[in-house]
């Protein structure tokens, strides 16, 4: 009798070793990535009022006259970029023969005018930049009418 229970215990030790070791936990570690690519964006934009004052210069019209306002837009990047303004393209309005046109992209961290470029350091954005444009009719008059123009601003990171 005493045989028996010796051979039950060691059959029941036995099976609850073997139960432990067929439920041991299995591990395995996995790998999730991805690339971030350097990018930017413009938000928030807005465009800018051309004023004129016939008393004061009657051959000049701009944005930073009493009256007019720049276009603002917020730029975005995540890494260093150039920020570029183009030359003002005239869309409407009377010709300004004779004339001249500047644009000038101005931030707190710096300014560039037309067809020049703005370094954009890392960690510098989002940034508020804000477009003035000036139409000099270089002594001309500047005739009536609705004058429209466009700049172009490119951010390349």
């Amino acid at each position: 009798m005493f045989n028996k229970f010796v051979a039950s215990c060691l059959l029941s030790l036995g099976a609850t070793f073997s139960l432990a070791l067929a439920a041991r936990a299995e591990q395995v570690e996995l790998n999730l990535s991805g690339t971030v690519p350097p990018q930017c964006s413009f938000s928030d934009t807005s465009d800018g009022t051309l004023a004129f004052d016939f008393e004061s210069n009657p051959s000049l019209l701009g944005s930073q006259l009493e009256g007019g306002s720049p276009a603002e837009v917020t730029v975005t990047c995540n890494a260093p970029a150039s920020l570029e303004i183009s030359t003002p393209t005239q869309t409407s309005g009377p010709q300004v023969v004779g004339g001249s046109h500047s644009a000038t992209a101005s931030s707190n961290i710096g300014s560039t005018q037309s067809n020049n470029n703005m370094f954009l350091p890392e960690g510098a954005t989002p940034l508020e930049v804000s477009v003035d444009l000036e139409i000099d009719g270089n002594g001309k008059l500047l005739k009536p009418g609705n004058y429209t123009y466009e700049v172009t601003l490119t951010v390349t990171p």
